[in-house]
């Protein structure tokens, strides 16, 4: 379960850090999708891939994941995407 839940934390953070990095570019939407393409096939095995509360609420309805689970992703990816915004807003990782 822990590694499930470092997975969760650290693709949710690259993955956000994406978004922020590249949203406003002309090519942003091609450079978020293949973020998002490379953190599920590099951590979906472990975790299942979610990065986003509302995938995990989903597997839990359909009974894939357990409340346990459910609680301990949502907040690994909360923490992935403040920390990506603290970084962001900080000026910790240069702007492309």
């Amino acid at each position: 379960m822990l590694q499930s839940l470092f997975v969760e934390l650290v693709g949710t953070f690259v993955f956000i850090n994406v978004i922020f990095q590249f949203a406003a570019k002309e090519w942003g939407a091609f450079a978020i999708g293949l973020a998002l393409t490379a953190v599920v096939l590099f951590g979906g095995a472990v975790s299942g891939g979610h990065y986003n509360p509302a995938v995990s609420v989903a597997m839990f309805v359909a009974q894939k994941i357990d409340a346990a689970s459910l609680c301990g992703y949502i907040a690994m990816q909360l923490l992935g995407g403040i920390l990506a915004w603290a970084m962001y807003t900080h000026k910790l990782i240069p702007s492309v």
